[in-house]
């Protein structure tokens, strides 16, 4: 009997937030008082720090220890760097891009429709073949596309690229992104990988 098994696999963290009426209060508080770049950037790169966001900061700094702990097996600690809200309207998307100079990056969806598109992982390596295939899988595909829900957050290494396509509701999707870095000492002495922060 053959086995095939999934190596060097990347993760995808998800965790959710439960509180409706925060979220709302969060919704209206996005749509009255936030400022936004052109490009539907909140004008803060450091949202998180608001004494609004202050119970999902914690939330989210729980999420990244957990990351951490069940993936990584280590006490190790990182700290959420900046932190700002994105705001698509309709015929809006997002470039395909990563996160240089953060470890893990994070993506809270605060509000989208049913038909709000999906945020797309696009694989690094490349495969240097491609069989005629009846279906794609976590082995052949370019691309992986996970659903926005509201009070879903999404954890994943920083250095994979991403991209949201365009948003065809007529509403606007809100979310919540953040970076993170070392907090403290990471690695060991005895690996030659230590490193105090």
């Amino acid at each position: 009997m053959s086995i095939i098994k999934p190596i060097f696999a990347t993760p995808l963290f998800m965790d959710f937030w439960y509180g409706k009426k925060y979220l709302n209060e969060l919704k209206r508080y996005i749509e009255e008082d936030v400022e936004f770049e052109d490009d539907g950037q909140s004008k803060s790169t450091n949202i998180l720090a608001e004494e609004k966001f202050s119970r999902l900061r914690k939330f989210f700094h729980n999420c990244v220890l957990e990351y951490l702990k069940e993936i990584h097996k280590t006490e190790d600690k990182l700290k959420i760097t900046q932190s700002w809200i994105n705001r698509s309207k309709k015929g809006e998307s997002h470039r395909l891009h990563h996160h240089p100079n953060s470890v893990i990056s994070g993506v809270f969806y605060v509000y989208s429709e049913e038909n709000s598109p999906h945020i797309q992982f696009y694989r690094s390596d490349v495969l240097p073949y491609q069989f005629n295939c009846d279906g794609f899988n976590e082995y052949t595909s370019d691309f992986y596309h996970q659903p926005p829900q509201i009070g879903a957050l999404l954890l994943f290494p920083s250095h994979v690229s991403h991209f949201v396509e365009q948003n065809n509701a007529d509403t606007d999707r809100l979310s919540i992104s953040f970076n993170t870095t070392f907090d403290g000492v990471c690695g060991n002495d005895w690996s030659l990988t230590l490193n105090t922060v």
